[in-house]
């Protein structure tokens, strides 16, 4: 339950609230009364209160003499925890892959950021007090509440819970364990978001070897952190290492998976993004194109990552000075993204476009065209983005640009 919705943690407490309130069957009181208790004790759906608990699992107790002691519970919640269990999703749904719950999307979408972080607060805290500070539990509670801080852009409060949580699990169950790995995944990808690519390589690079010894080389854990270094080694201008790692992890997921297979995908684009930088246009559109026709047919002409792939096709095309086809390209990112600015994660794709069309509209000679489209691609998009996003910056040096050249002339 912990990877649910905080407003369903907190419904189920008043659910048993309101049980407790009714006294006819003494065996269902009972029962509601201990996992009242329970919660109490946790701080699952409401604030901690030990005495509140004691009250509660003393009266169940009393009734049901079946009932464990509440350190007996709170040793078996620990010892089996399993903060996601797909096996019993399988059984129960029937599906042979489960779709992820993606709560802080969610939080996000319903402007339930804040809340949410205080209610996770709260259960950590609550977990904490009453299991300890190395439960399985909060740490896992902690992995969540680093993901909402950072859709907050608190990202240093990111960086610390994901630190703790990291070395907490690891002094507590060792490297190899699962939830250690789990855990150093989520500090990878905050300090990502950070742009702290000096320490992400030497964190990754040790984690890769370990993966590939607990898990095999070919793992999708494995394969995933490797595309992570890739994507590190592009970030930090090192185009041949990005260039190196992702055609040999290309390579790989095609072999297992399949060339349109969505991870493949991925790391086929990375390819095409370090072609592009290293100035290897001709060869960047051919292998894009490829890339960009099993992504509309794979996924869908208006899918997220089909439309990132038409952006990037569009960039690769300005600078081969096929403007028209560009223009078209980077048109139908911005119509579709229109549609659903505000809620959507497509903001950034959307700025590229923005600023490319710009690009378009300058070598047309339509420059008064280009500033309006810049000046508002930097509005909009610093209020989701923020002042100091990558795409923003590089929209904001478009301009700056475009005003230079513009003075010149005049």
């Amino acid at each position: 339950m912990d990877d649910s919705d905080y407003l369903l943690h907190q419904a189920l407490a008043k659910d048993l609230q309101n049980r407790t309130g009714n006294h006819k069957c003494p065996s269902c009181y009972a029962h509601a009364a201990y996992q009242l208790g329970l919660c109490y004790e946790i701080g699952f759906g409401l604030e901690r209160d030990a005495q509140l608990s004691q009250k509660w699992i003393s009266e169940a107790r009393k009734l049901s003499k079946e009932l464990p002691k509440i350190e007996r519970t709170l040793k078996a919640l620990d010892d089996n925890y399993e903060p996601q269990n797909p096996k019993r999703l399988w059984k129960v749904l029937g599906y042979e892959y489960n779709l992820p719950f993606d709560p802080v999307g969610l939080y996000r979408v319903q402007d339930r950021l804040e809340a949410a972080e205080l209610a996770f607060k709260s259960e950590i805290k609550g977990r904490a007090d009453s299991m300890g500070k190395r439960s399985r539990s909060r740490l896992n509670l902690m992995s969540t509440l680093a993901l909402i801080l950072a859709a907050r852009r608190d990202l240093e409060g990111a960086e610390s819970v994901c630190r703790e949580s990291f070395t907490s699990s690891q002094e507590a169950f060792g490297n190899d364990d699962q939830d250690t790995v789990g855990a150093q995944n989520y500090l990878l990808y905050i300090l990502m978001q950070q742009k702290k690519y000096s320490e992400l390589e030497p964190m990754l690079l040790e984690l890769i070897k370990r993966k590939a010894k607990n898990y095999g080389p070919s793992d999708g854990t494995t394969l995933a952190s490797r595309n992570i270094l890739g994507a590190v080694y592009f970030h930090q201008g090192r185009y041949n290492d990005c260039l190196r790692e992702m055609r040999d992890l290309t390579k790989i997921r095609e072999k297992i998976n399949g060339p349109e297979q969505e991870e493949t995908l991925t790391s086929s684009t990375w390819i095409s993004k370090a072609l592009l930088e290293s100035k290897e246009y001709m060869e960047a559109e051919s292998h894009h194109r490829k890339v960009t026709a099993i992504s509309e047919r794979v996924l869908g002409p208006e899918h997220e990552a089909t439309l990132e792939r038409k952006e990037l096709l569009a960039a690769i095309l300005i600078e081969l000075g096929q403007l028209e086809e560009a223009e078209y390209l980077a048109m139908d990112v911005i119509d579709h993204w229109e549609e659903s600015f505000e809620a959507s994660r497509g903001v950034r794709v959307w700025v590229r476009a923005m600023t490319d069309c710009s690009r378009i509209e300058t070598l047309s000679g339509d420059v008064e065209k280009a500033k309006r489209r810049l000046e508002e691609a930097i509005e909009r998009g610093k209020k989701i983005l923020g002042e100091e996003d990558v795409d923003i910056l590089r929209a904001l040096s478009t301009l700056v640009a475009i005003l230079g050249n513009d003075q010149e002339s005049g």
